[in-house]
């Protein structure tokens, strides 16, 4: 579902949303522990873990997974009762992540996550812990799938992320968990950051579907983004729409908040025949207002740029006396 509005540009990608949900007063009762305090990470769990009595409601849980043992090849886990032990296989968790097996196996890993249990992965961002399990992000990045194959012997993989923010880490982890992930303009950035530092291509696509979606608000930041990502088909639909609107796109407010480079690249891009220049060269000099740009050489490099033969004396005189501001500089004035 996408919403896009005056204000801000927001996708909600809701892809194969939990159908189950469960009551508060229903929650799953589950073995609490610190993740370093126990022997065993998460594919060799051993029943002294799961031996207590609060274990019973999930065991219900696992046995109702179970009725699918009579098709073929569709088991999920064979859960075994023994001497009041309540064991399951560690395919049963590897299949959480599943999406095609069963939501209510996926629901069941998400709650282990909020609350912290079984975890054997630390993501560390600016000095902070983020707990998580290596079969999840195993399952959506060949990169991580190759280290923690490397380090099949720890307990628990520590891994540093050193250019990602705290709310891109925390919005990717929640979709890992519940296919669920809120792009906006705003953080787009930040998330494509630290998904290509993670290596998952699927929240990558997700975000060029997201910035495939462009207005004339957005075209700025979109055309930046995808430079400094090397998103090349964003940059081509970014482009081709800046090439049909440019009289629309520099009247907006957003324009005045583009880089010094961007500006450049856009007065000297001569696939961009049909623009007024009239406008163009106002919205320059508002530009260089706006922004307190003193320095000489960046003025007249911008001005170099404008295709004065399209304007005329009359429009010429009208847009110097408008700005007025740009003639306050005595080189300009000579």
């Amino acid at each position: 579902m996408i919403n896009n509005n005056n204000n801000s540009t927001n996708l909600n990608i809701n892809i194969n949303r939990l159908s189950y949900s469960i009551d508060s007063s229903q929650q799953l009762s589950y073995i609490h522990f610190q993740p370093f305090r126990v022997s065993y990470s998460i594919i060799n769990l051993k029943e002294k873990f799961l031996h207590s009595i609060q274990s019973k409601n999930i065991l219900n849980i696992y046995q109702h997974l179970n009725i699918v043992k009579n098709q073929k090849h569709n088991l999920l886990s064979t859960i075994k009762l023994t001497q009041n032990y309540y064991l399951f296989e560690r395919n049963l968790i590897k299949k959480f992540f599943d999406l095609n097996k069963n939501v209510l196996s996926k629901k069941i890993l998400e709650q282990m996550w909020r609350s912290s249990q079984f975890c054997d992965l630390l993501l560390i961002v600016q000095g902070s812990e983020y707990l998580a399990h290596r079969l999840v992000l195993a399952a959506s990045s060949h990169k991580f799938k190759q280290i923690f194959n490397k380090r099949k012997s720890d307990f628990v993989t520590r891994v540093h992320l050193r250019h990602s923010t705290h709310k891109s880490l925390q919005l990717i982890l929640n979709y890992l968990y519940t296919d669920n992930i809120i792009l906006t303009i705003r953080n787009i950035d930040d998330i494509l950051t630290c998904t290509k530092e993670l290596g998952i291509r699927k929240v990558i696509d997700l975000c060029i579907t997201y910035l495939s979606q462009i207005n004339k608000r957005t075209i700025f930041q979109i055309l930046n983004i995808a430079c400094k990502h090397d998103l090349s088909e964003v940059y081509y639909l970014a482009h081709k729409f800046l090439i049909q609107s440019m009289d629309e796109c520099i009247h907006t407010k957003e324009f005045i908040d583009i880089t010094y480079w961007m500006l450049k690249q856009i007065l000297s891009d001569v696939n961009i025949e049909k623009r007024q220049e009239f406008h163009v060269l106002d919205r320059t000099l508002q530009w260089l207002s706006c922004n307190h740009i003193s320095n000489t050489d960046i003025i007249f490099e911008l001005l170099n740029k404008i295709r004065w033969q399209n304007l005329t004396y009359l429009s010429l005189k009208e847009i110097l006396a408008i700005n007025y501001e740009i003639l306050h500089i005595p080189i300009v004035k000579q």
